[in-house]
């Protein structure tokens, strides 16, 4: 009855949490449900075993680690007001893994929530959907129903709002393994998936879309080696292609996110106009791709010169944006929103330095994917891999959102994994955790 109870209050909060992620310019909703979450994590079992799964937990005990870094980095910056700043915004790098990260979480529970994201995720993107065709048909303009505009309902980018669709795509994908799933359970699913298909193509982020088409090339080519009914798993692919091709052919201007890639070379001088889905792409435009060239060079720049130790965290938008102006870069630094390096692992350069990378690289990618491949957890596999492929276009750690993304996702996976965890599976069907004397888990 215990267990059953705290399982309610559990689920019932990380609904909560998923909500909370679609809500609009809500932070304190949110950061109410990330100390509820906080709290009740504190709650099961001691603090004893708490310590020994993060210490079993390697990759959390190096994000944690990573987190002391950047307290070590604020207390240098002469900015201490933009430091204190940033602090906050990566709290749940540390508040996720010394709560989430330090509790033991069973598979078939996590599965389970996990379909609940996907579904929260696939009624906030019918919501976002709805509003876009209302306003569109209002207007008369169908550049409503792309990109950032899709998503202004909700006040998110679109590119975040593609990774956490896709995220929820395999979140679907595996909940089609659960036990005991009936055929209408697994309609539905279906169903959910092609809509979150369809809504992905028109949030028309390029990385978020080519990550996907090549998951879903490596996930078919597996399916075809291996065995089962190949006949019914093509015609589901053809239903696919369809639903690409048809909203290629109805939603033609997502396709000019990828007609900026022919253009890809700058002039820091440059006062040429951004680039937009809804105009026609040309070759004195300022785009994603020649922008982000741009900015890379100047941060690999200020990178080089402070290679060992980094910036201090309150400082290193100051010095980029003086990288910017000592090259004459106007377009990076004279627009109300001030350019960012629009890459997770370069921000992090600039600021720690190489040791600095190393230890996020080693925290955040390497070690969290070595333990799901380890493991064979497929959908952790997935989920790591398009959170590391996330942070090459975009600096996650400077958005709340992002460093909430992050310290979530890391740490659920990390949930499962302890050296406890199969002797817990392998008892648990038949002999509580009680007298196993194995500490609590979901």
């Amino acid at each position: 009855m215990e267990t059953t109870r705290r399982e309610n209050i559990f689920a019932t909060l990380l609904s909560l949490f998923f909500i909370s992620l679609y809500l609009p310019d809500m932070p304190v909703v949110i950061n109410i449900v990330i100390a509820a979450i906080f709290l009740f994590c504190f709650s099961i079992g001691s603090l004893r075993t708490r310590v020994y799964y993060l210490i079993h937990r390697p990759a959390l005990m190096l994000m944690l680690l990573f987190c002391a870094l950047q307290v070590f980095s604020a207390a240098l910056s002469a900015d201490r007001h933009e430091a204190l700043a940033m602090l906050v915004k990566r709290s749940p790098l540390a508040i996720f893994p010394l709560s989430l990260g330090s509790i033991l979480i069973r598979t078939s529970f996590r599965r389970r929530m996990l379909l609940v994201y996907a579904a929260v995720t696939t009624l906030a993107a019918l919501f976002c959907l709805g509003w876009s065709v209302c306003r569109a048909w209002r207007l008369h303009d169908t550049q409503w129903l792309y990109d950032d505009s899709l998503t202004v309902v909700i006040d998110r980018q679109s590119s975040y709002v593609a990774w956490m669709v896709t995220m929820a795509i395999f979140c679907y994908v595996d909940a089609l393994g659960m036990p005991g799933l009936n055929r209408n359970g697994k309609v539905t699913i279906y169903m959910g998936m092609g809509f979150l298909l369809f809504f992905h193509y028109l949030l028309a982020s390029r990385a978020a879309l080519i990550f996907l088409f090549l998951v879903g090339m490596a996930y078919m080519v597996y399916r075809l080696r291996g065995r089962g009914d190949k006949l019914r798993f093509l015609a589901r692919v053809a239903a696919g292609v369809v639903l690409y091709a048809a909203a290629a052919i109805a939603f033609p201007k997502t396709l000019h996110r990828f007609r900026e890639l022919q253009y890809t070379d700058y002039d820091f001088q440059s006062r040429g106009r951004e680039s937009h889905y809804n105009m026609p792409v040309t070759k004195d435009q300022w785009n994603g791709a020649n922008t982000r060239l741009a900015i890379w060079t100047c941060g690999l720049a200020v990178a080089r010169r402070h290679w060992l130790a980094g910036v201090p965290l309150g400082d290193k938008e100051a010095v980029l944006l003086a990288e910017y102006r000592a090259r004459g870069f106007a377009f990076a630094y004279q627009d109300k929103h001030k350019r960012d390096p629009h890459n997770s692992y370069l921000d992090v350069l600039i600021n720690t330095g190489i040791p600095g990378v190393l230890l996020f690289v080693l925290a955040f990618v390497i070690l969290p994917l070595t333990m799901a491949i380890e493991r064979k957890d497929v959908l952790a596999i997935a989920i790591i891999a398009a959170v590391a492929t996330a942070m090459f276009s975009e600096t996650w750690l400077d958005r709340q959102l992002g460093c909430i993304l992050l310290g979530f996702w890391l740490s659920l996976l990390a949930a499962s994994y302890s050296p406890l965890s199969r002797i817990y599976n392998r008892t648990a069907s038949s002999v509580s955790p009680k007298k196993t004397r194995l500490p609590f888990a979901i």
